[in-house]
């Protein structure tokens, strides 16, 4: 198996390199999730294709676009995408990426986070697609009281999008929506901009807040569109 997901990156990437493009000032590399396998049905799980596509894209120098093709809906489980990288990666989400329906997915991992960045520089996502964190199932489980009594009371939902020690940060022109906890998150982030996006959760949905700055700087928000839950907290 080793073998085989081996030879699919490098498959992959020699496609990519066909793709550079002339006349740049730099090299440009474009890989899409199909090249690694995934399929964009809304029912496979397309995680591994989305690790391998990033730890190929991390470790292109230059200017690599890693792209979510649109008309597509990519289930993506909890993952953490490491840097640093060795040049800039612009993830172009044109496409869906959306999260498992069950909190079950969680279980063997962190289940505070779903899509989690970490340690990564110049690192951009745009390409108006949507980001759908299918949170009904945690919204459902959540705390009604103090006490916090009801069932999966020792459960912490995740956060959708979570950026962690990251610098030169872009997210601009995506929906974000349903998030099973906060929407997008930046922690301990350095020069960071996030901008025309639409957050949206039904206000039903419990602690699904737009956008949380913990520990960063140089943070710009602004020409975003919120219309989220309430603010009881998981």
């Amino acid at each position: 198996m080793a073998t085989a997901m081996a030879l699919l990156r490098l498959a992959a990437l020699a496609g990519a390199v066909a793709l550079l493009l002339p006349g740049a000032a730099e090299a440009r590399v474009l890989l899409s999730l199909d090249d690694f396998g995934a399929v964009g049905d809304g029912i496979a799980n397309d995680t591994q294709a989305f690790v391998d596509a990033w730890e190929a894209a991390c470790a292109t120098g230059g200017n690599t676009y890693l792209n979510v093709p649109a008309g597509k809906s990519y289930q993506i489980w909890p993952v953490t995408l490491a840097g640093p990288c060795r040049g800039e990666i612009k993830l172009m989400i044109s496409g869906n990426i959306i999260a498992p329906e069950s909190p079950e997915e969680w279980e063997d991992g962190d289940q505070g986070r779903w899509l989690h960045f970490t340690g990564v520089g110049d690192l951009s996502l745009s390409g108006g697609g949507i980001v759908d964190g299918r949170g009904h199932q945690w919204w459902a489980g959540a705390c009604e009281d103090e006490n916090c009594t009801s069932y999966r009371q020792h459960e912490v939902a995740p956060m959708a999008l979570h950026f962690e020690d990251c610098q030169d940060v872009s997210v601009k022109g995506l929906t974000l929506q349903n998030s099973q906890r906060q929407h997008l998150v930046f922690t301990r982030c350095y020069n960071v901009e996030a901008n025309y996006l639409r957050v949206t959760s039904p206000e039903y949905s419990p602690g699904t807040a737009g956008v949380l700055v913990v520990s960063s700087t140089n943070v710009h928000i602004k020409d975003d569109l919120f219309s989220v839950g309430t603010l009881h907290w998981f």
